[in-house]
């Protein structure tokens, strides 16, 4: 297996670290009651809940743009020493983008958004033939 599909894995990881965050994160704020109900009732929110809420769906779409290109990389066999490269800094780019929004810290937040989208674009030239 290649260090780009470790990378999707740790992708997945952190997606599902980010959703158990946000799940206790809600039955602290609402209690236990809500959190085992079928949440017919609101729940109280907090903004440190928004913006789990927030960060999921971002790191959602950035799978979405992501994963696909790994994967086709991989069954084309055009992983290369750059592939690892951008699919490793764009993981540590995510952790960051999760860590600083989470904390309400927005211009390192949008720093490493943007870190993150280029190393996603970084793996196109692999997939056209120059990589």
């Amino acid at each position: 297996m290649t260090i780009d599909l470790y990378m999707v894995g740790a992708t997945c990881f952190l997606l599902m670290a980010l959703i158990m965050l946000q799940g206790a994160s809600g039955t602290l704020m609402n209690g236990i009651g809500w959190g085992l109900s079928n949440r017919q009732t609101a729940a109280k929110d907090s903004p440190f809940y928004d913006r789990l809420s927030r960060t999921i769906t971002n790191h959602i779409h950035a799978m979405l743009m992501f994963v696909p290109l790994v994967f086709i990389l991989h069954m084309a066999d055009l992983s290369t020493t750059m592939t690892m490269r951008a699919t490793i800094i764009f993981v540590i780019a995510r952790l960051a983008y999760a860590v600083v929004y989470v904390m309400g810290i927005t211009f390192i937040r949008s720093l490493m958004w943007g870190v993150g989208f280029l190393s996603t674009l970084a793996l196109l030239p692999a997939l056209f033939g120059s990589g």
